[in-house]
């Protein structure tokens, strides 16, 4: 069995901020990871305002980002009607923010367990008093503190096994989920105005949500969309299916010019 102070689970952008700002304060800090720390990285949420960079209280080094945005173009569904709307932001790389962020934290002092599976909480007398582990060895262990972060994202692997009657183990409704798929492509053409992000608006191709291009330089971009969670699980409607059918073959570089 081994002590902290906190225990923070998921080594993503929440989990590893928290856990560099909680190892800068002085606390004893475990970050547990289920995947190798090389192997950490978000699929989305690469086009950040910069706004949002600007509150955290360390700031990417220039290899992190890959390009600067001035604005996002939206999009009618006939594509007739453009709004522009300004505001500067960044295109991340987000492998190289994923390992900057759990850099940080170990460089704070935070204690790194990646490749380490969180089984469940640890309940006693009726509070969260650590998390079970299963170690890359697979044995287990007993890790506990006195406060525990679930950061685990959707999985939410400690929330979703506490008890009914804590009204935070509530399960995520799917109207408060989006469903995405995106890929990185490269294209064989300078992208027009790539430092504004393109949100298109389209019931066919992406209902209750939108379909986007990022560009991540002149000639990279980040393509794909969002479906709402509550009309994907009534009709059964896949993310993936949707690109493969609408995206993935369309003439992208005649779009909304």
């Amino acid at each position: 069995m081994v002590n902290f102070d906190v225990i923070v689970v998921g080594a993503g952008t929440a989990g590893s901020y928290a856990s560099y700002l909680l190892a800068k304060a002085g606390l004893n800090v475990a970050l547990i990871e289920m995947k190798r720390r090389d192997k950490v990285f978000k699929t989305t949420g690469d086009a950040i305002g910069i706004h949002h960079i600007e509150r955290m209280s360390i700031k990417p080094p220039s290899d992190v980002i890959m390009i600067r945005y001035e604005g996002a173009e939206l999009y009618s569904p006939d594509l007739s009607v453009k709004y522009v709307v300004l505001g500067k932001g960044f295109g991340l790389d987000m492998a190289k923010w994923a390992q900057w962020l759990i850099g940080e934290a170990e460089r704070a002092g935070a204690h790194i367990f990646d490749n380490h599976k969180v089984q469940g909480p640890i309940i006693e007398n009726g509070f969260v008093s650590g998390v079970r582990v299963l170690k890359p060895d697979g044995s287990t262990e007993d890790f506990r503190a006195k406060v525990v972060i679930d950061a685990s994202g959707v999985g939410a692997v400690v929330r979703s096994r506490l008890p009914r009657e804590w009204w935070v183990s509530e399960p995520l409704l799917p109207e408060d989920v989006s469903n995405a798929y995106r890929e990185i492509i490269q294209v064989d053409y300078d992208i027009e105005k790539p430092e504004f992000i393109k949100i298109y608006l389209d019931a066919n191709i992406a209902p209750g949500g939108y379909w986007w291009l990022f560009p991540k330089s002149r000639n990279t971009m980040n393509i794909g969309l969002g479906l709402w969670g509550k009309l994907s699980e009534e009709q059964g409607l896949n993310p993936r299916h949707n690109y493969d059918r609408y995206l993935a073959n369309s003439n992208i570089r005649g779009v909304g010019r």
